[in-house]
């Protein structure tokens, strides 16, 4: 019991991180990596395994080159973002 009451705890801080990583990415119109950590003030490693747990999920998607390019959003999860703001 108090091993599931650790692990839904940490699921949840997790998630909640991981819901403003892609609130900040959308917000931002796309994000690179250098600036998702500064935000979070999160390692290189921890950020690239957030953006996997993302792009996995199909929320963020990574465009351009490995040097320049930057994450964003599915199209899918932006419309639907942009049709609950309305």
């Amino acid at each position: 019991m108090v091993v599931e009451n650790i692990n839904d705890a940490l699921n949840d801080a997790l998630r909640e991180k991981l819901k403003k990583e892609i609130i900040y990415i959308f917000e931002n119109e796309g994000s690179r990596l250098p600036e998702i950590m500064e935000k979070f003030k999160i390692k290189r490693a921890q950020a690239q395994r957030d953006m996997a747990t993302l792009k996995e999920a199909q929320l963020v998607l990574f465009s351009g080159s490995k040097k320049t390019g930057k994450y964003q959003q599915q199209d899918k999860l932006y419309n639907k973002l942009r049709l609950s703001s309305n």
